[in-house]
This record gives C-alpha cells, structure tokens and sequence, in this order.
C-alpha cells in the first residue's frame, strides 16, 4: 500500500474519530491508537491475494455506559489495513469490462481495506487498583460490526507519490470479535489485543475475488478523560 495512502488515511481518521468522541464526552471517555500485524484471505481468489501478510491500524473512541469504571463500553473505530506485491516480471491484467492492461515489472499490486465499525466492550477489571490509585490490568471481550471498503490497485510508487494504472473498488459488510488485555490509569490505557474479522464477498477482478476473513494481534495505547 502507498504511504502517501495510509499516511493521508490516518490522518483523516484521527480527525473523524477525535470530532465524533467530542459528542459523547462524559466520564471515562477514550481514544486509542491500535496498530500492528494482520494477515488477510480472500477464499477462492488467485495468488497473491488468496493469503497475504501486512499492517493494521486503528484509531477509535470509546465512553463507558453508567459512569466511571463502568464495564460496558460502546465506541466507534475505523481500521485501516493494507497487503502488496512486488513483481520483477511483467503480466497482463484483465479488469472488470474485459479490458486488457499490461502490468510493468516494477509496478505494485496492492489491497487497501478500510474498515469503519461499531464497538460493544466489557472491560473486566481485574482485583483491586494499584496503590489505590484507580490503576488497573483488564481484559476486554467485545465486537466490532461494520462495513468493509476495499480498494485493489496497481500502480508504480515514487517516493511518497503513486501512480495508479489500475483500481478497482467493492464494499462488504463485516463482523470482528477481539480480545483486548491491558493496563488502565487515571488518564493513560496501554494493552494488547488479537481479532478475527469475517466478511461477505468482495470482487474486484474475475481473478481477485472472494470472501473476506482477517486476522489482527498488535498493540494499543490511548488517553483518557
């Protein structure tokens, strides 16, 4: 996936997520920053993409339900993930209308996924807080539901700079369980999580097509208010 891409996704993400937190401010308010290894499969599909590893990040908020320190908690994240190839050899590339496009040896064949999602968490705070300061571990069963838009492109990157000779666009729906396991104080969480996302059929080419499924395990760090 292009940097200048995910660079200008993340940045845009942070705001949305920032501004839509501002309308659920209350006690125990959150923002986190998730980020680390995914690995992708679209069943059926052609190689490369039938299985590919890559990179997940997530920015979310989320508010706790009945006050502070209060278990149930509902929020809102949009996860961004991407998986590429790079080829010495040239090939040929036949899109969705049949049309027939030569594919350089130096370009990248790249799957973006941006995943906007609902979340419903119980964080389950484990024994008494440390110095009795309100400083807890946790883990946090929950599940996010959403919507997949998913982007297939090759192109040719410069530095920051891509050039696009192919991109084809679809849209899924999408459900991810996670587990998320961590320390929380009074304005700082930091933890580590695992998810599995499972979705309907995205096609973007007769060869890259097929239905979705996700494994996520990073790292998370966040503020809260």
């Amino acid at each position: 996936m292009g940097k200048m891409r995910l660079v200008g996704a993340v940045a845009a993400a942070v705001a949305i997520v920032t501004a839509a937190g501002a309308t659920t401010a209350r006690a125990n308010g959150e923002f986190d920053l998730s980020l680390g290894y995914a690995h992708m499969e679209l069943s059926g599909s052609a190689s490369p993409f039938d299985s590919r590893d890559g990179f997940r990040v997530e920015p979310r908020v989320s508010w706790s339900v009945g006050g502070d320190n209060a278990p149930l908690r509902l929020g809102f994240g949009l996860g961004m993930s991407g998986f590429e190839r790079r080829t010495d050899e040239d090939g040929v590339f036949i899109d969705g209308d049949g049309d027939i496009i030569t594919i350089d040896g130096d370009a990248v064949q790249s799957l973006t996924f941006i995943t906007p999602e609902f979340q419903a968490s119980y964080r389950i705070l484990l024994g008494n807080s440390v110095d009795g300061g309100g400083r807890h571990w946790f883990i946090e069963p929950g599940v996010g539901v959403g919507v997949v838009i998913g982007q297939y492109w090759v192109g040719e990157t410069f530095g920051w700079f891509v050039d696009e000779d192919i991109s084809e666009w679809d849209v899924t729906v999408s459900g991810r369980p996670f587990l998320r396991a961590g320390w929380q104080g009074e304005r700082w969480v930091f933890g580590l999580e695992a998810s599995y996302l499972f979705g309907g059929n995205l096609h973007f080419t007769d060869a890259i097509e097929g239905n979705l499924s996700e494994f996520y395990a990073g790292g998370f760090f966040g503020v809260r208010w």
